[in-house]
């Protein structure tokens, strides 16, 4: 089931509530979410407090839409305008099982306002799992918990509802100045304005000035986005704009390593997150280990993008620095033609030890279709590059420059404002496309493909 129906059915699914009982707080109640279809859900102690409540969730034979949990409910007001948490440490049992932990803010009943959810997160290996949501003045409860789908066993310990350790602004922003200001930002800023209506300004909707009612402008905002066509600018809220800005790539997701002798591979995923000097971390050490490879990679390089969703392109870029030298290799290109090259001085690219080390060494780049945004921005940099060749499929399509653009209650756009260009200054019009089509079980395969593997051995010495 897609991420967003998810959602909604779980929304939805709270009306389906089995078996309600009293807290040990009087002012928070849990109860079992589809018992019916097969679920049994039991908890202790007391999500509200220091030691948090403990929950667990079992199903035997569940269909394999169905989900089911345990849900707490309390009283909105001593939350209201308040960065709010749902944490536990969540472990499953069974193949199928698949848990997440969920946080809502509901207004009149059967009114849900806010929404966050774990769901579609993987689970850290110490199993810690968190969600965060600022609770709006007009919310009037509050309803959180633990849900699994599949069949097997969950169980979650130190569940607790607890007031989040940061902040956001624009508590008092309302929803017209939210929408307001992202309307101003898309007319002045969007790479694309020609594919908004002529009467945009006519069709701004009624939205309440009423000071905290700025979440109520998302869908708006959102709806003026695809209005862009560009299929790429998205809507964050404060709390996703907020998170992401102090995260960044984690090294070890970054696969470095030679194989059979001679030629080097370097797996380079997406890398999430904006957090500068995470950023910088994640650039020197990748090159680290690169370098500690490079003098046995004779044959060359693979350079492995096809699981590369996206992200903070300058991390990866810089990572990359020993594959480029003084060269721009790419650019971003602005609704007004100017260009904005891209080369190892560009201001956001860190300065790394193995910088060019390795730019004349052949390289195999792989791309596929879940190779995006980001990533393809990284592609981008080694189309026209000397001794490269590219195999695999085309990737996703999203090769375009979003910048940042905060609004005035902490939630944030990602706005389209440039295309990607290659070194020579070509457009990128939508997809990379490889040199070298190959069949789609080995652009999913986690396997090198040997039509690369031949190519950079067919100029290296047999030694």
């Amino acid at each position: 089931m897609p991420k967003r129906l998810l959602i909604s059915t779980l929304i939805l699914g709270i009306g389906a509530i089995m078996v309600s009982k009293s807290h040990a707080d009087p002012k928070v109640s849990s109860s079992t979410l589809n018992r019916d279809l097969g679920y049994q859900s039991s908890s202790t102690g007391d999500p509200v407090s220091r030691r948090g409540a403990q929950v667990s969730i079992s199903a035997e034979q569940p269909k394999a839409s169905d989900f089911g949990g345990m849900i707490f409910t309390t009283i909105a007001e001593p939350w209201t305008n308040r960065v709010v948490r749902v944490s536990a440490v969540v472990e499953s049992k069974g193949e199928s099982a698949k848990p997440w932990i969920w946080l809502r803010a509901d207004g009149s009943p059967g009114k849900s306002l806010k929404f966050a959810t774990s769901a579609g997160r993987p689970l850290l290996a110490n199993g810690h799992v968190s969600v965060d949501l600022r609770i709006p003045p007009d919310a009037e409860s509050i309803a959180f918990g633990v849900a699994m789908r599949g069949k097997g066993k969950t169980s979650a310990r130190e569940l607790r509802l607890d007031v989040s350790d940061y902040s956001l602004p624009g508590d008092e922003a309302s929803a017209e100045q939210v929408y307001s200001e992202a309307l101003r930002v898309v007319l002045e800023n969007a790479y694309r304005p020609g594919n908004l209506p002529e009467n945009l300004q006519e069709l701004k909707p009624e939205l309440s000035m009423q000071p905290g009612t700025g979440y109520q402008a998302e869908k708006p905002v959102r709806a003026l986005l695809l209005q862009l066509h560009d299929s790429h600018s998205i809507f964050r809220s404060a709390e996703d704009a907020y998170l992401r800005s102090i995260s960044g790539g984690d090294p070890r997701s970054v696969s470095v390593k030679l194989i059979d002798g001679n030629v080097g591979y370097a797996l380079m995923p997406g890398v999430g997150g904006s957090d500068g000097e995470l950023g910088r971390r994640f650039a020197v050490e990748v090159d680290e280990r690169l370098m500690r490879v490079n003098g046995d990679a004779r044959c060359g390089w693979v350079v492995d993008l096809r699981r590369n969703t996206g992200g903070n392109m300058w991390a990866m870029i810089s990572a990359l620095g020993m594959f480029f030298g003084e060269e721009h290799f790419g650019g971003f290109k602005s609704r007004d033609g100017s260009v904005e090259w891209w080369s190892l001085r560009y201001p956001s690219v860190t300065e790394v030890a193995g910088a060019a080390l390795a730019h004349d060494a052949k390289v195999a780049v792989l791309l596929g279709p879940r190779t995006a945004s980001a990533g393809e921005a990284v592609a981008v940099s080694f189309v026209g590059r000397e001794n490269t060749m590219s195999f695999g499929a085309p990737t996703r399509g999203k090769a375009t420059a979003n910048k940042r653009f905060q609004l005035p209650d902490g939630s944030a756009i990602f706005l389209t404002t440039a295309v990607d260009v290659d070194r020579f200054g070509q457009e990128i019009d939508g997809a990379v496309v490889p040199d070298v089509l190959l069949s789609e079980d080995d652009v999913m395969s986690s396997d090198i493909p040997q039509e690369a593997l031949n190519w950079l051995r067919s100029s290296c010495s047999s030694r």
